[in-house]
């Protein structure tokens, strides 16, 4: 923090809690936007990946990953999706029931991806 308080003079009791509560507040609040700094990275670095690994029959799905922010009540979280091909990741991901009745390959892709942004969050969490 780059705050600088001078305690000298006086003060009441009053005055130190809502010092020390604003300055809990403000170190908080830095804390916080750290945190989407850091999720905003992995998410985007997350998205490049899945850009770049996914299947590429038509090249439409590798193009539909996109990465989508949201603020709740309860904080912050980014989401990556495919939002060209959004019904098919999971069947890519871990093959699925043909027609005849035999299986297709899976193609791991988002896990991947996801655990290479992971470990992006863990690292910059110091």
């Amino acid at each position: 923090m780059s705050n600088t308080v001078n305690l000298g003079g006086n003060f009441s009791d009053g005055d130190l809690s809502v010092i020390i509560s604003e300055l809990c507040q403000e170190a908080t609040d830095e804390e916080f936007e750290r945190g989407k700094a850091r999720a905003r990275k992995a998410a985007k670095m997350a998205e490049a990946t899945l850009k770049e690994t996914s299947p590429k029959r038509t090249g439409k799905y590798a193009k539909g990953w996109t990465t989508e922010e949201h603020d709740t009540s309860r904080g912050f979280s980014v989401v990556v999706r495919n939002k060209t091909k959004p019904g098919i990741t999971h069947l890519l991901e871990k093959g699925h029931m043909t027609r005849k009745g035999g299986r297709t390959k899976a193609i791991p892709h988002i896990l991947p991806a996801y655990q290479k942004a992971k470990r992006l969050m863990e690292e910059d969490d110091g």
